[in-house]
């Protein structure tokens, strides 16, 4: 795996070829994903590790009309599991995928720099 910068619109959208296939409107819903994964970060700059919480955080900022969550999950980053860590972490990859119309979106963030 090569770990690299995602490239961003000035919205903060990850850009992607799947962008295209949304409408105006979705791609309007589209742009909650990047302030979800800031909210977990903001959240963990503040202090808190557990994952749950944090996961609970971009959840409540996905929860909108037109977004279907498939997974809104932290993970340790040196450490991937299928089922999220149920203890605090010292670091920490927010990751969300999420559906909209017919069109599926991903994204991640890493927390703890």
């Amino acid at each position: 795996v090569v770990v690299c910068p995602t490239v961003r619109e000035d919205s903060g959208l990850a850009l992607s070829s799947r962008n295209v296939l949304l409408s105006a409107h979705e791609k309007t819903r589209a742009e909650r994903i990047y302030p979800a994964l800031l909210a977990a970060r903001d959240a963990w700059s503040s202090g808190e590790r557990d994952p749950g919480k944090l996961s609970a955080i971009m959840i409540e900022c996905l929860n909108h009309d037109g977004l279907v969550v498939e997974y809104a999950e932290i993970r340790d980053p040196d450490r991937w599991t299928p089922e999220p860590p149920v203890i605090p972490l010292a670091r920490a990859q927010a990751l969300i995928a999420v559906r909209i119309g017919a069109v599926r979106l991903i994204d991640n963030l890493r927390l703890d720099q």
